[in-house]
């Protein structure tokens, strides 16, 4: 019998506070603000991409684990093992032609035609 998803709300957000899910979360949190304190604005960004990419790759991982039935979290040396880095890179992808786009069409005071 499937349990009704209202039943499971509540183990549903508490997965992120789970160890190992938490663990990659305050890491990212610490590399990613960091390098911005410090004032390196390329290596933030690069920074930042990088711990996008880590997160959007455990998430799939950890998704795809929990839509066959695991309850717990995967462990980040499982999840960033094996197959499964072109979803991540084609997200990613369309995230920065997202940025890309806005950026160019992002109105200026110096641009008439817009």
């Amino acid at each position: 019998m499937i349990t009704p998803y209202w039943h499971r709300l509540p183990a549903f957000f508490r997965f992120p506070l789970r160890r190992p899910a938490l663990d990659l979360l305050m890491l990212t949190v610490l590399l990613g603000v960091v390098p911005l304190i410090l004032g390196l604005g390329f290596l933030a960004l690069i920074s930042a991409l990088v711990m996008l990419f880590i997160l959007m790759k455990y998430g799939y991982e950890t998704l795809q684990s929990a839509a066959s039935g695991e309850e717990e979290p995967l462990p980040l040396a499982e999840a960033m093992s094996g197959e499964g880095y072109l979803l991540p890179l084609k997200q990613m992808a369309v995230i920065i032609c997202l940025f890309v786009v806005a950026g160019w069409r992002a109105p200026c005071p110096r641009c008439s035609w817009f």
